[in-house]
């Protein structure tokens, strides 16, 4: 079914959805005015934001003071996906059994070794879509624990080859401390959100050099579209109604897509190595980017399967046969 051109703005929603993420964040959850404005409220805020992934410090969600199974099982029913926590983890005794059960209660990685429970999780959206999760607590005013700026750095090393989308709930008492720490992360994590105060400063915030990054991605996000913006090698299409224009652009957007998903699966194959023998002009060294790959496979002749033989792909050169490997394309077999 070819989508109307109402419909489009959907679609293109869709693409973008590859590197878009809505998380929302709750705390300090306090007592039961809090856990019932979480009861009321978040089901609306989830459908009318199209919230991905819920997380919310619960850590004051029993009487002010600590979390119990009965309440944390209740958040958890309710939408929240993963309860962060801070210095009155173990206000309630039976926080201890529970947060070695459920994986989705964070209690701060700087505890010391030994502490029942984890600092840090891996959630996953319903779209499948993983997000690291990290709690840590700061040390001014509060308790001796282990260095946070040391102790979330190694919880993101662990995370980082599992995801791209990292955020740190920093349940600290001094201002300082916490803007310390997101300089500390700048660059490291997605958010970093801190906790423990109750009380809503409004001081967020996107630190200069990640604006600068973002400013400086966009050249990567127009080299996409340049395949669009350019002349297309088709013959001329007459286009005498909205639908065949929807059609078109699906066309084009969808081979977009595909463009750019064998360039990451070449990049990530060959990794740590940037750079692929024979793919450049005069057989050098290249580093691998879409219109490469295709140009260097685009002599390939594809054999139907048919009276009980599969399909082929006959003769790869021997750069061919390097990039159907890491395409994970079998030339005897091809999909």
């Amino acid at each position: 079914m070819v989508p109307a051109v109402a419909d489009l703005y959907l679609f293109f929603a869709y693409i973008w959805a590859v590197s878009e993420i809505r998380l929302l964040f709750l705390g300090d959850i306090v007592g039961k005015p809090g856990r019932e404005l979480v009861r009321r409220g978040l089901p609306s805020l989830i459908e009318h934001y199209s919230v991905d992934l819920v997380i919310a410090n619960a850590e004051n969600a029993a009487a002010g003071r600590g979390i119990t199974r009965e309440i944390g099982d209740q958040l958890l029913n309710w939408g929240v996906d993963v309860m962060t926590s801070g210095n009155h983890i173990w206000s309630q005794r039976e926080a201890v059994d529970y947060i070695g059960a459920e994986a989705r209660l964070l209690r701060p990685a700087n505890f010391p070794a030994g502490v029942p429970g984890n600092g840090s999780y891996l959630a996953r959206t319903a779209q499948g879509r993983p997000v690291g999760v990290i709690n840590v607590m700061g040390r001014v005013f509060m308790q001796e624990l282990d260095n946070p700026f040391h102790r979330v750095l190694e919880e993101i090393e662990l995370l980082r080859s599992r995801t791209r989308i990292i955020f740190v709930d920093f349940h600290a008492e001094a201002t300082s401390e916490k803007i310390a720490m997101g300089w500390h992360l700048d660059g490291k994590a997605t958010a970093i959100i801190g906790t423990h105060t109750h009380v809503q400063t409004a001081d967020e915030r996107i630190i200069v050099p990640e604006v600068l990054r973002r400013y400086k991605g966009q050249e990567t996000v127009e080299r996409r579209y340049s395949a669009i913006k350019g002349p297309l090698a088709v013959a001329p299409l007459f286009l005498k109604n909205n639908r065949r224009i929807a059609a078109l652009i699906t066309v084009i957007c969808l081979a977009l897509l595909i463009f750019c998903l064998v360039e990451r699966q070449v990049r990530h194959a060959i990794a740590p190595d940037t750079h692929l023998d024979g793919l450049g002009s005069g057989h050098r060294r290249a580093r691998p980017t879409g219109r490469l790959i295709l140009t260097a496979l685009a002599s390939l002749r594809l054999i139907p399967a048919g009276h009980g033989r599969p399909a082929t792909i006959p003769q790869p050169d021997r750069l061919q046969t390097r990039l159907l490997d890491l395409l994970d394309v079998d030339p005897t077999r091809p999909p």
